[in-house]
């Protein structure tokens, strides 16, 4: 009887996660419910079990991870890295109660959803079990889905700008109502909005109410609200670089070049992760910027004479999805593990309005147009 053995005994199947004074601590890997100590003894009468058969009687699919997409293994690290601190506590149950807590609160997560991601992986011992839930495509709707379908896209995104509440009572009326009397079996208006806030999109929303030009204006990825579909929280990084419209002279008042600014902005907030200003493009700028970005940025500005508080430029760290124009400047093997290249996001332009009305366009981080 060995840490990590699968046991079973009439349709119980536990995991022996380790052992200490003749005691076992096991999880119930059906039930996955928090591990508890067993006396090693009350275990005699169970017979050893497999993890093929752990899988078929739990219904459960384990995967290769570098099979999966870049997305799916990002929230995998994600969920292994905030239960990783558990695992080895796992066993003292008032310091892991502790971490639990603290985890919970750092993370903005339920307590019941870090004991769900832990006990799947002491259960199974495998990260993949903690990958996310595919959709499932192609989904048939039912009649009332369709009828709901409907009277949002006639009654709800339309110019007139009716309620939600104004479009559900269209929806009745048009297909609830028989001879002036509403039908017994009818969705309720907590269904319909459940179903609107399911199927929403921001593009969609914006542009049938309010029209094509104020979504250009307004609400596209990276200006207004649109954002909130780019890139929903932190950790979304824009890198581009651009030559600075400005000519640098020597002491003897020759005429050096142009530099070359090369920065990294979250998409979310706004924050400069950091930024280099070289004479060099392309990798030379990038391995720089790198630099300065996992830089204390406190330390760095007192270099130059400049003094803010730890609190006011916080960022250490890369972020995690870095977007920039086709990621030519990562194929190579320095930054081959930094980024994901297959996978290509296709930015249209996007103009800035000022307070003032004036406009500039701007592509690839480039000025190309003011008005």
């Amino acid at each position: 009887m060995l840490k990590n053995d699968l046991l079973k005994n009439n349709g119980e199947i536990i995991r022996i996660i380790t052992i200490k004074n003749n005691h076992a601590l096991v999880i119930n890997c059906i039930k996955r419910n928090m591990p508890y100590w067993i006396n090693i003894e009350l275990l005699e009468s169970y017979i050893p079990c497999n993890d093929q058969e752990l899988l078929i009687i739990s219904h459960k699919t384990l995967y290769n991870i570098n099979e999966l997409d870049a997305r799916s293994q990002s929230i995998i690290y994600f969920r292994y890295g905030i239960i990783e601190p558990l695992i080895y506590e796992i066993d003292n149950k008032k310091k892991r109660n502790i971490l639990k807590k603290n985890i919970s609160i750092q993370n903005n997560i339920s307590g019941q959803t870090l004991r769900k991601y832990l006990c799947d992986y002491l259960a199974f011992q495998d990260k993949t079990i903690l990958a996310p839930k595919k959709n499932i495509s192609n989904k048939t709707l039912s009649k009332d889905e369709k009828n709901m379908r409907w009277a949002l896209n006639k009654f709800f995104y339309t110019k007139r700008k009716n309620s939600l509440y104004t479009a559900y009572l269209f929806m009745l009326k048009e297909k609830y109502t028989i001879n002036d009397k509403l039908q017994e079996s009818h969705p309720s208006f907590y269904q319909f909005r459940y179903f609107y806030r399911k199927t929403k999109k921001l593009q969609t929303y914006y542009i049938s109410r309010n029209g094509i030009k104020d979504y250009q204006k307004n609400h596209r990825p990276l200006l207004g609200n649109g954002i909130k579909e780019f890139a929903p929280t932190i950790g979304t990084g824009m890198l581009d670089s651009t030559i600075c419209d400005i000519y640098l002279i020597n002491t003897d008042g020759n005429i050096i070049g142009r530099p070359i600014l090369t920065v990294c902005i979250d998409a979310y907030c706004g924050l400069c992760y950091g930024y280099n200003l070289s004479w060099k493009g392309g990798i030379h700028s990038i391995s720089g910027l790198m630099e300065n970005i996992v830089s204390d940025k406190h330390l760095l500005c007192e270099i130059f004479g400049i003094n803010i508080g730890e609190h006011e430029w916080i960022n250490k760290s890369i972020p995690g999805t870095m977007v920039t124009d086709k990621g030519t400047e990562y194929i190579s093997a320095s930054f081959e593990q930094l980024a994901e290249l297959e996978l290509c996001e296709n930015l249209t332009q996007f103009r800035l309005v000022f307070s003032d009305g004036m406009r500039l366009w701007t592509s690839r981080g480039v000025i190309v147009a003011v008005e």
